[in-house]
């Protein structure tokens, strides 16, 4: 269903959401720490790529509605070769049990559970 809307989409139509997330993108920080934030990231990262912001542009630009329904089938649909799933179960301490069902049932599925996400 998700797939035939992508599918029905017109090249424009994509074409234009790909050029306002582009605009989006270089749309200059409302604050001072923001731009601050985003190149200490480059720092921090130690990839110095202090033009990412247009680069990332240039590439949503470039997204023909081919790319978006390659990028679904190989990660979102269904069957798809790269598709993972991801499911966070937060539970209190007066839920154990659910808790531990939760778990026993993502096992059965071969679901990889991560019980400490700190030393994960």
């Amino acid at each position: 269903e998700a797939r035939a809307g992508l599918a029905q989409s017109s090249e424009f139509a994509l074409t234009e959401v790909a050029a306002s997330l582009a605009e989006l993108r270089l749309a200059r920080p409302q604050q001072l720490a923001e731009a601050v934030d985003t190149t200490w990231r480059e720092i921090a990262s130690r990839e110095f790529l202090f033009d990412r912001i247009v680069k990332e542009s240039n590439a949503l630009r470039s997204v023909r509605r081919k790319d978006v329904l390659d990028v679904f089938d190989r990660f979102v649909a269904e069957g798809g070769q790269d598709r993972r799933r991801l499911v966070s179960l937060v539970f209190g301490s007066a839920h154990r049990g659910q808790r531990d069902a939760g778990a026993k049932a993502l096992a059965a599925l071969d679901a990889e559970i991560i019980p400490d996400p700190r030393a994960f």
